[in-house]
């Protein structure tokens, strides 16, 4: 090895190297400061309210569709989850509207399956 890569190896280490740990070190201490955004999904009754809801909450943009498929495109690519979500009455949704919350739930669980560095934790309750 010469002299020059070993500079280099040694100037990477040295310089770069703590400004991507302090990077890190920043992205999880936002995550764990983030607090839980809450959702109450106990009196939507339709397919619609739903989706209005979940619009206004998340902060989706104006062009969302306010259906299934707008609804993964916007949280696959448009927006960043937050960190923690708690949908409040989910056990009301689910009685009410029991294939649409399997959808969203679905989605929302692929969406952490499909993008691990942009982990939403859900509680459904």
């Amino acid at each position: 090895m010469t002299i020059f890569v070993k500079g280099f190896i040694l100037l990477f280490l040295l310089f770069v190297l703590p400004y991507f740990i302090v990077f890190l070190f920043k992205i999880e201490k936002k995550k764990s400061e983030t607090p839980t955004l809450y959702i109450n999904v106990s009196n939507v009754r339709t397919t619609k309210e739903l989706h209005s809801l979940l619009k206004k909450k998340l902060k989706f943009p104006d062009y969302y569709n306010e259906d299934w498929d707008s609804f993964w495109e916007i949280i696959s690519g448009v927006i960043e989850l937050p960190n923690k979500i708690r949908f409040v009455g989910w056990s009301e949704l689910e009685i009410r509207l029991p294939e649409d919350s399997t959808i969203m739930k679905d989605y929302l669980l692929e969406h952490n399956q499909e993008f691990p560095n942009w982990k939403c934790e859900f509680l459904f309750n």
